[in-house]
This record gives structure tokens, C-alpha cells and sequence, in this order.
């Protein structure tokens, strides 16, 4: 009985022992799986970026390069009393030319959109040139320097950072022309450089790259009435000096 009494004491007290380490054994795998919930995760709203728009208002200075294409010219040598001698070829004038430009403009709000106009003058550099040579003749063309003042007006998009116009003006183009040749007793030696009077058409986009520069890209048609020239013996020409200018260029708004 003794014997029996010990054993089941011992076995009374291995018992209490399981279930005590099964009840710290449960309440720590609680205590765990409370710690190990995620946090929930909140999601910060994406910042929409504002679009930078024009300075639709004020002055601007700018520059550009650009790229002309001159309207064939046929060069022809006359006698003094007008007859055509000659035609000894054709000058096809094309080149680079780059300038500067100072402009004012303002606008009228319309709706969403926005009205954009303005005066520019400008003034550009040229070497927009050809020439040839024959057996008897020589001939050059050349548009040395371009002085315009111009309307430019046009809608922008909805953002405000793009502006759609075109322009009309007045421009002031500095020509060299020679033609010098033969044809039998009639001679021809003209060597002139003269400035003429033209308008201007053209069309451009601008957009906005930041607060103050803006880039812009222009298609302009000048246009000079063709004019006869004389050497001094009374032989002329007829020059047509009109062309097309492609612009690249970048304003800077106060």
C-alpha cells in the first residue's frame, strides 16, 4: 500500500506538472500569434504634378535657328529696251539664318482656353544663297539679313502650357543679286545689293518648359514682290527673292 500511495503521488505530480507547461505552452502560442498580426498598411494618395504653364502675359525675348528655302528664280538678262536676251539658269536659294526676338503679348480667357496675342519684332542674320555658272553667265542670289514686325495671335489647350497661332507682318530683307554674262553684243554686268519691303505669313506651336523658357517651333512664308534691276548700260533682271523659313527657337518670359 505504501508502495502504491508513492506511485500514484508520483504520478499526481507529473501530471500537474504537464498541465501547468501545456497551459504556459498555450498562452505563449497566443501571445506569438497576437505579435506576428500585420499592421494594416496605409496607402499615401499619389500627388497629381501640376503642368507648367505659359506666361500668357507681358515681355519675352528670344532666340532661334532657322532654315530657308527660297521660290525658284529664273535669272534673265534683258536689253535695255526690255526684250529678253536670255535665260541662263535658274538661283534656288536656301540656307541657315538665326536671330533674335523681343515680343509683348496678352490674353483673353475663353471658357477653358485662353486667346493669346501680341506684337514681335525681330531681326535675323541669312545665308540663304545660290548661284551657277554657265559657259557665259554667272549668277548669285543671296538674302543677307531679315528685319520683321510681326501680330502673332492664337488658342491654347486646355492645360495652358501649349499655344497654337499664326502671325502676319511686315518685313525688311537685305538682297545681294549679281548677274554677269554675254550672249552675242548683249552684256549684262549687275552687281546689287538693295533692301525690300515684304509681308510675312506663318503659323508655330509653343510650349512650356518651365515657369520662365518656352520652346517653339514656326513655319513662316515671306513674301517680297518681284523687282527688276539694271546695270548701268540699261541690261536688267527680274529678281523674285520669296521663301519659305522653317524656325526652331526658345523665349524667356519676364
Amino acid at each position: 500500500m505504501h508502495c502504491m500511495k508513492n506511485r500514484f503521488k508520483n504520478f499526481c505530480n507529473v501530471t500537474a506538472t504537464a498541465a501547468v507547461l501545456g497551459t504556459v505552452l498555450v498562452i505563449s502560442t497566443e501571445q506569438s500569434a497576437a505579435g506576428n498580426l500585420e499592421e494594416p498598411v496605409v496607402i499615401a494618395p499619389v500627388a497629381v504634378a501640376t503642368p507648367t504653364v505659359l506666361d500668357l502675359s507681358g515681355f519675352y525675348v528670344g532666340g532661334s535657328l532657322a532654315y530657308g528655302v527660297g521660290i525658284s528664280d529664273d535669272v534673265g538678262h534683258k536689253r535695255p529696251n526690255g526684250v529678253l536676251v536670255t535665260t541662263p539658269g535658274t538661283v534656288n536659294p536656301a540656307g541657315i539664318n538665326y536671330g533674335v526676338r523681343l515680343g509683348w503679348r496678352n490674353n483673353l480667357p475663353l471658357g477653358r482656353l485662353a486667346y493669346v496675342h501680341g506684337f514681335e519684332l525681330g531681326y535675323d542674320l541669312a545665308d540663304i544663297e545660290d548661284s551657277f555658272s554657265t559657259a557665259t553667265y554667272n549668277a548669285s542670289s543671296e538674302i543677307e539679313s531679315v528685319l520683321s514686325l510681326k501680330y502673332k495671335g492664337g488658342l491654347t489647350n486646355l492645360s495652358k502650357n501649349t499655344l497654337f497661332y499664326s502671325t502676319i507682318g511686315y518685313t525688311r530683307s537685305e538682297i545681294d543679286y549679281s548677274v554677269v554674262g554675254a550672249t552675242g553684243s548683249d552684256a549684262i554686268n549687275l552687281n546689287s545689293s538693295t533692301d525690300k519691303d515684304g509681308l510675312v505669313f506663318g503659323l508655330g506651336v509653343e510650349r512650356a518648359i518651365n515657369q520662365d523658357l518656352s520652346v517653339l517651333f514656326e513655319w513662316e512664308y515671306n513674301y517680297i514682290d518681284g523687282f527688276s534691276l539694271s546695270d548701268g548700260a540699261g541690261a536688267s533682271t527680274v529678281v523674285t527673292p520669296s521663301f519659305n523659313n522653317f524656325r526652331l527657337g526658345l523665349n524667356y518670359n519676364f
